[in-house]
């Protein structure tokens, strides 16, 4: 499985859209958007890439304080469960729009 694929299963659950880079819905929705900003080897054997790590960021955007603090933590549980760890993340406001926005950081490294 690709990792895409692998974040889009493990967040298409939370119940709110999931898209790679974009999202071109309603900007008053609640959405999840996420984008691989590294990949590398992780292990190499015989001259081989056996691994490969990648870091993801994914993006929550909503206008719902409610939704904000229920997601983050919906999030990094499920990214946890499918094998990521978390590296960082932040809060940040879109004072502009009302939005509120989670930016988390997260590594895999998969079997090749």
């Amino acid at each position: 499985m690709s990792v895409r694929k692998l974040v889009t299963s493990t967040l298409t659950p939370t119940g709110v859209p999931v898209r790679f880079m974009f999202y071109d819905g309603k900007p008053e929705d609640t959405y999840i958007t996420f984008f691989s900003y590294s990949e590398t080897a992780s292990l190499n054997s015989d001259d081989e890439e056996a691994m490969t790590g990648t870091y993801i960021q994914v993006d929550l955007w909503t206008k719902s304080p409610e939704d904000y603090g229920r997601l983050e933590t919906e999030i990094k549980e499920r990214m946890k469960a499918a094998g990521f760890t978390r590296r960082s993340q932040f809060d940040q406001y879109e004072q502009e729009t009302g939005i509120y926005h989670k930016v988390a950081r997260f590594y895999i490294s998969i079997k090749n």
